[in-house]
């Protein structure tokens, strides 16, 4: 009795034994050290806060063909600023009417602190008067020739705070922008300032029925 219990007892331990180092193809297993880690997406950055906008002044001189701004604002100075100095001028086509048109002698894209520092543009109006040569033609090709009837006999700086590409970012249509300053639009809150200086075209402007010149 006793040695049949053994050989029982011996048969299931190594039944227990052989079952425990199988190779079940049919279950997996993975290690946690090769387990993926739970993905998370990145954190988006905060919203500014209420940014308050009392002051944004464009000051400046033109000396001959030289103009020289800053801007005097309390945005903060990582606020970014799209800036340019530009010359207008109205034309007239068969299939758009009157229009005004801002060929621009500089452009730039800059944040406030930059533009607190003195920005100088050289007024090359022989540039200026190439891209309107350029659109005439342009206009020629397309079987709409425009007719210059007027230049602006001035320059202008422009300063416009963008709604997008902010950091950190403006809430949407920028209405936490508020102010003496802040122009409230239908498409959002609005800074913008425009500063002239009174400057006469220097460059005749070549066009098909010849030569305009405002010298």
């Amino acid at each position: 009795m006793y040695r049949h219990t053994r050989w029982i007892l011996v048969a299931t331990v190594a039944a227990i034994c052989g079952a425990c180092g199988r190779d079940n193809s049919s279950e997996s297993f993975t290690s946690p050290a090769s387990a993926p880690e739970p993905t998370t997406s990145p954190a988006q950055p905060a919203i500014a806060e209420v940014v308050p906008v009392e002051r944004f002044e464009i000051r400046g001189k033109l000396d001959g063909n030289v103009l020289t701004f800053t801007l005097d604002t309390d945005l903060p100075s990582t606020a970014i600023v799209m800036a340019s100095v530009d010359r207008s001028y109205a034309a007239t086509s068969s299939q758009s009417g009157t229009e005004t048109y801002r060929p621009r002698y500089w452009e730039r894209r800059a944040t406030v602190e930059a533009l607190r520092t003195p920005q100088t543009i050289r007024i090359d109006d022989q540039q200026w008067a190439a891209m309107i040569e350029v659109a005439l033609e342009v206009s020629a090709r397309e079987n709409d020739p425009m007719k210059i009837q007027s230049v602006d006999q001035a320059v202008t700086v422009e300063l416009t705070v963008p709604l997008s590409g902010q950091s950190p970012p403006l809430a949407p249509n920028a209405d936490n922008m508020t102010g003496k300053m802040v122009i409230v639009e239908s498409r959002g809150h609005i800074i913008h300032s425009e500063l002239s200086f009174p400057s006469k075209l220097t460059a005749p402007v070549k066009t098909q029925r010849g030569w305009l010149d405002w010298r």
